[in-house]
């Protein structure tokens, strides 16, 4: 769209000459200032919905970080849980199935 703007605005340069020298109507002159228009306003509304993503994704973002849930060990977040669960350990399941898949790995760290 900037290397159509810049076309636009030689022909715009070209059609106030010629309509200047009384070669070109004024009609030309201004379906040439309308175009060179047209694009200036094309092209600042796409700048403007590039920020309205940059601002969309910034937002996505902090919200991905705000739902991450971090613990400095896998046993801090598996006591947390175990707390209100019956686990057993050895076999890696939950007597009282809640949702959670336990994996036999993920219990051995946790004892």
């Amino acid at each position: 769209m900037e290397v159509n703007l810049a076309n636009a605005e030689r022909e715009l340069r070209r059609a106030r000459e010629l309509q200047a020298s009384g070669v070109q109507s004024v009609q030309a002159l201004d379906q040439a200032r309308t175009t060179a228009d047209s694009l200036r306003a094309r092209i600042a509304l796409a700048r403007e919905q590039v920020r309205a993503a940059d601002a969309r994704i910034n937002v996505a973002q902090q919200d991905l970080e705000n739902t991450t849930v971090r613990a400095p060990l896998a046993t801090a977040a598996f006591s947390a849980v175990a707390a209100n669960l019956q686990v057993d350990l050895a076999q890696g399941e939950l007597i009282e199935p809640v949702g959670l898949s336990l994996t036999p790995d993920f219990c051995e760290r946790a004892r």
